[in-house]
């Protein structure tokens, strides 16, 4: 049976080799990042394929990239917590609001696609007996 694969940040990178691995294999996936429209360049067309706009630090992406999800799958049985933010330099010449918005992406808000969250679809589309969640990150300061 094809599990449903739910990917953050797809538009480049990981997210699309990860993303095309996924439907070789057979399996569908839910395609998301800032742009929609760099992720359907990166990954191509497919009928197992969902492209949705998600921004991870806006929680109204997060619970309509899910909702459009369920809509079409049914479910979500793999996520890939892949989305990035990266602002080059030393350390000591980061704006503090770059730092933040690094910090944020990366660590503080994939939670908004878990599937533990207590409220919206997210909690509903992981299936209570199994999922798959993992988290990719690189940080470079």
């Amino acid at each position: 049976m094809s599990k449903v694969w739910f990917i953050t940040g797809a538009g480049r990178g990981m997210g699309v080799d990860i993303g095309k691995a996924a439907l070789a294999t057979g399996n569908k996936v839910v395609a998301t990042g800032r742009n929609p429209d760099k992720v359907a360049e990166a990954l191509g067309k497919s009928a197992d394929l969902l492209v949705a706009k998600l921004d991870v630090t806006k929680p109204a992406d997060a619970e309509s990239a899910v909702r459009a999800a369920v809509d079409k799958f049914g479910r979500i049985d793999v996520l890939v917590n892949n989305a990035a933010n990266f602002y080059a330099g030393f350390f000591e010449e980061l704006m503090p609001e770059q730092m933040e918005r690094q910090l944020s992406t990366s660590l503080s808000r994939p939670d908004e696609c878990h599937p533990r969250r207590p409220a919206g679809h997210a909690q509903a589309a992981f299936r209570a007996d199994h999922h798959d969640l993992f988290n990719c990150g690189s940080y470079r300061f």
